[in-house]
């Protein structure tokens, strides 16, 4: 009699998980299970690897594609067994699961879960198929649940001032620190001594000797050729590019997106990476200045998010032979993004975005007239709060006395016998929690806290009503303060500005909006009408 073919699926997430799911002991189990069902075993995969992560499951998927070359070649009535610990060993996602699934309907395949006893098969049920699903979304909610719990884990390092990621050339981990569940010392980032005279090497090529960007990989490709030995490291113009362009020599780096300020020790003088990021393109340019947005503005393209570094040109005239800078900036495209994309390199004008920038600056700035309705809408409103302030603090302070005059009362009580000891401590115990409640109140200066509210819309109100004058006297390092106050996630696609208004200064710029204060402002002059569309502006932006 033929045996039935079989495959045995052996897999575990992490390396972490090796303790009582280890690749050996499902291998073991399944090659036993497939002894006493008399199965003859063609194939053993075992491996670890996500089974939630579509586009990143390759020994997964290559054994779906033997699973199915199998089926095809099954000359007989009889289904392809595979064998699997249990469910959450098998799939973690919906693509997989239908796949299998559709197999099993047809009956060219049976699912064996040896541990749970359970084998689907063409004869299962629609509530065993619907079992299987909900352990699929069981096991699919725990893996994202997971990833995201990492996700933030690695965030709360970051703010902390750890790099969560795998350090740059001449930095390396070292564990030495408590262990932690799975046995294994905390680690940090230190300086690699052996790749750090590399790095250095870079930046004193850069910015003391002047060489470019081609020139550097290939000094150090021969002066350090002996300890490079099998390291994959190219050292061409784009990563060496990279090396002087990134933060993290500087003490930041970046993190989902954000800055952080890094609490790893330095060994590149600051000097050289100042002048290292003003020379781009492999140039030996002697730059005054590094730009006005030098690493001040991100890109936007989708999983790019690298910052704009500035890229000066100089071009002579034909005619005079006299030399003129043209200042711009590009993307430094650390991440290879444009490149993989084939996007074409675009160079932003820093004049044009000057100009974008000073017409986000108009938009935002109010007239004069509705500034000065909100100002006086503002003190009235300062005044009704102290009031109510004024009469909540009555009224704690007479219960504060109410409950004074309950405990004596409480206390003279069970001196008369009307409440017995136990009662006694009960009330008193909960009265003097209520009597410290009331104190705290009392000590809380609520009125000291709304006039710094007060004082800062005060001042917001004030900044967006001279804020377009402001704009056109100031210096460009003036400027770029009063953007950081007005906007945030200012980024670049192409040669366009995105960005968001701030809350405060958003809620300012609903009343220039044509859907809301605009309308009535052109349509009624009336001080009623205008008072109480900026009244409900002035509640939004005290978030009242």
């Amino acid at each position: 009699m033929n045996k039935s073919n079989a495959v045995i699926l052996c897999r575990i997430s992490d390396q972490k998980q090796e303790d009582g799911y280890s690749l050996d002991a499902q291998e073991r189990f399944g090659i036993e299970y497939c002894s006493k069902k008399n199965f003859n075993v063609l194939k053993i995969f075992r491996f670890i690897e996500t089974g939630s992560k579509v586009g990143k499951r390759h020994k997964f998927d290559s054994m779906m594609d033997y699973l199915k070359a199998q089926i095809q070649k099954q000359k007989t009535n009889d289904p392809l067994h595979l064998i699997v610990e249990k469910p959450d060993r098998l799939t973690r996602n919906f693509t997989n699961r239908e796949q299998m699934q559709f197999f099993v309907m047809l009956g060219k395949l049976e699912i064996h879960y040896y541990k749970d006893r359970k084998v689907m098969d063409k004869n299962c049920s629609p509530a065993d198929i619907f079992a299987d699903d909900m352990m699929t979304s069981v096991s699919k909610y725990m893996a994202l649940n997971t990833a995201r719990e990492v996700k933030k884990g690695m965030a709360e390092k970051a703010r902390t001032g750890w790099f969560p990621g795998r350090p740059p050339l001449g930095y390396k981990y070292i564990r030495d620190g408590n262990l932690d569940r799975h046995g294994r010392q905390a680690a940090r980032i230190i300086i690699d001594e052996e790749t750090k005279l590399i790095v250095h090497r870079i930046f004193e090529l850069r910015a003391v000797e002047k060489y470019s960007y081609e020139s550097i990989g290939s000094i150090i490709r021969t002066e350090f050729q002996s300890q490079l030995g099998q390291r994959k490291y190219k050292f061409n113009k784009s990563s060496i590019e990279a090396i002087l362009l990134q933060p993290f020599y500087s003490g930041n780096f970046q993190w989902d997106g954000e800055m952080f300020q890094g609490k790893h020790d330095l060994f590149v003088p600051p000097s050289w990476i100042e002048i290292a990021q003003g020379k781009m393109r492999g140039k030996t340019k002697n730059l005054t200045s590094l730009g006005s947005f030098n690493l001040f503005l991100k890109c936007d393209v989708l999983e790019c998010g690298c910052y704009l570094t500035y890229d000066p040109k100089k071009k002579k005239n034909r005619k005079t032979g006299e030399e003129h800078t043209y200042h711009y900036y590009r993307c430094t495209d650390g991440r290879g993004v444009h490149k993989r994309l084939g996007l074409k390199q675009v160079n932003v004008a820093e004049e044009k975005i000057w100009e974008q920038l000073g017409s986000i600056i108009e938009e935002a700035t109010l007239p004069v007239e509705i500034v000065d309705i909100l100002l006086v809408q503002l003190s009235e409103r300062d005044h009704k709060v102290q009031q109510d302030f004024k009469k909540t603090h009555e009224e704690i302070k007479r219960a504060l006395e109410l409950l004074i005059i309950k405990q004596s009362e409480i206390y003279d009580d069970m001196k008369k016998g009307l409440i017995d000891e136990e009662d006694f401590k009960l009330l008193k115990d909960k009265t003097k929690e209520e009597i410290q409640i009331l104190k705290m109140k009392l000590e809380n200066n609520y009125e000291g806290e709304k006039e710094k509210v007060r004082q800062r819309m005060e001042s917001t109100i004030e900044l967006v009503k001279d804020m377009k004058s402001n704009w056109n006297l100031a210096a460009p390092s003036d400027r770029l303060l009063l953007v950081k106050k007005v906007l945030s996630n200012l980024t670049v696609n192409g040669a366009s500005l995105r960005y968001d208004l701030k809350k405060s200064f958003g809620i300012l710029a609903q009343i220039k909006n044509k859907g809301t204060v605009d309308k009535w402002w052109r349509r009624s002059q009336a001080t009623r009408t205008k008072r109480a569309c900026s009244f409900n502006c002035l509640q939004a932006l005290l978030g009242t």
